[in-house]
């Protein structure tokens, strides 16, 4: 039973870091500092030694010697390219807000205009309706 659970002790810990993404963790860290229970995806880890983008990093650029990044000039330009990528999404997402802003009150506009004309629909009906009910009283 001992023999066991040390071979599980072993082999576990081994398995669970065998990729740059761990499968124990979701963002590769020996520490254990970031939210666990992922599959062993880097979607959503931050730039370090093991994922670049949300991808995991191959083994040749893992290094900062050999990717001629430090850790931190690699995140500076992440933030920037994070930065980059939301301001644009950001504008994109505000045109699009602009524009079915537009839609909206053009669609406003346009029942404001369908319902003078039931209005008055309405009020021709009456009317006929009034001249159809003194027909019959007449007779």
């Amino acid at each position: 039973m001992s023999i066991s659970l040390l071979i599980l002790g072993t082999i576990l810990p081994v398995y669970g870091h065998q990729d740059g993404c761990h499968r124990w963790h979701s963002c590769p860290s020996d520490s254990g500092s970031y939210t666990c229970g992922d599959k062993g995806y880097c979607s959503e880890c931050p730039n370090n030694n093991f994922c670049y983008n949300g991808q995991p990093k191959s083994s040749s650029s893992s290094s900062s010697s050999s990717s001629g990044y430090s850790s931190s000039s690699s995140g500076q330009q992440y933030t920037q390219e994070s930065i980059s990528k939301y301001t644009t999404k950001i504008d994109q997402l505000t045109k699009e807000n602009s524009k079915l802003k537009q839609e909206n009150f053009d669609l406003k506009s346009q029942i404001k205009q369908l319902n003078k004309k039931i209005d008055s629909l309405n009020s021709i009906i009456r009317e006929q309706l009034n001249v159809i009910l003194q027909w019959i009283q007449s007779k």
